[in-house]
């Protein structure tokens, strides 16, 4: 009689850390959503936007700060690494949208990878990143305010930003092993609007596209 009593007390306080484990989820899923990241391990992105203390923007200059958009979802201001050469990767598995630019110029960078960045509402800007031969690290990426991508000595293809609306000018020039036929696929797919001072849109002129390699 008292094994019988022993097994449904067990049973009993089972079904009780079970429900409490199902309580947990559900509390977490309201403020923060997750999924599996490249590595195969649960990663939990931020819900509410992250906000930076310069009210314009987060300015990376320190593994820390850029650690710290590690889960950022949704980015109010601008994302700036700008003369930071000990930056060799980013690596953002949240990001969705910025309300300003992302901007990376004059960097060691050689990988980024941002998923499911989809929309900024500013410039795409990578200038300056010898190490940078692609940017297959933005396959989500559809709608940016201008496009500038220059100097950048080792990129070789733009095939992972293909497909791209942009609402203001586009300047893909001097980056000396990057095709004109590379830039040619990117237009074809893309389409490049300007948005005039009175907020209409129209097929814009501002397009440059010189200095890229001539030869293939």
């Amino acid at each position: 009689m008292k094994s019988i009593m022993a097994i449904l007390l067990l049973i009993a306080t089972l079904r009780a850390c079970e429900d409490t484990d199902s309580d947990t989820d559900t509390d977490t899923g309201d403020t923060a959503s997750s999924f599996t990241g490249d590595t195969g391990t649960p990663l939990v992105c931020d819900v509410a936007p992250c906000i930076p203390t310069d009210p314009n923007g987060f300015r990376i200059e320190s593994q820390a700060d850029l650690d710290a958009l590690y889960t950022c979802t949704e980015i109010q201001g601008y994302v700036k690494i700008i003369e930071q050469g000990w930056v060799t990767t980013i690596d953002l598995p949240c990001l969705e949208t910025t309300e300003q630019g992302f901007v990376i110029v004059d960097t060691s960078v050689s990988s980024i990878s941002a998923p499911r960045y989809a929309e900024a509402d500013g410039a795409l800007a990578i200038q300056l990143n010898p190490n940078l031969t692609d940017l297959d690290g933005f396959p989500s990426l559809s709608n940016v305010n201008g496009v500038s991508i220059l100097q950048n000595e080792g990129l070789i293809s733009l095939e992972g930003i293909h497909g791209l609306t942009v609402r203001g000018t586009s300047h893909i020039e001097n980056n000396p092993a990057l095709c004109r036929s590379d830039v040619r696929a990117w237009l074809s797919s893309s389409t490049v609007l300007n948005l005039a001072p009175d907020g209409t849109v129209s097929p814009t002129d501002g397009i440059r596209h010189e200095g890229n390699d001539d030869g293939c």
